[in-house]
């Protein structure tokens, strides 16, 4: 065998195996953005589920609070201004 034949032969032999070690390399990648993508999925589902069991009932409760205070600010007026009515 010619030299230059056994050169050509040995970087065959090392584009072969390079490649190979590539494909494995991409296989591996593609199984952690894989299981990236599920856990991505999971922490979109826990988000809404927070926002949906958290977020909008403690929303719904201020808004409850906000108007209560309202309410609560107009009986305290009426009520101070009767009592300034019945001192004159």
């Amino acid at each position: 065998m010619p030299p230059i034949d056994s050169i050509t032969y040995m970087i065959n032999v090392l584009i072969g195996v390079m490649l190979v070690l590539v494909i494995v390399a991409l296989v591996y990648i593609i199984s952690i953005l894989h299981k990236a993508n599920k856990l991505v999925d999971k922490v979109e589902t826990t988000v809404e589920n927070v926002q949906n069991f958290v977020a909008k009932p403690i929303k719904i409760a201020l808004q409850i609070a906000e108007q209560f205070h309202h309410v609560l600010d107009l009986v305290q007026s009426k009520s101070t201004s009767k009592r300034s009515r019945s001192k004159d």
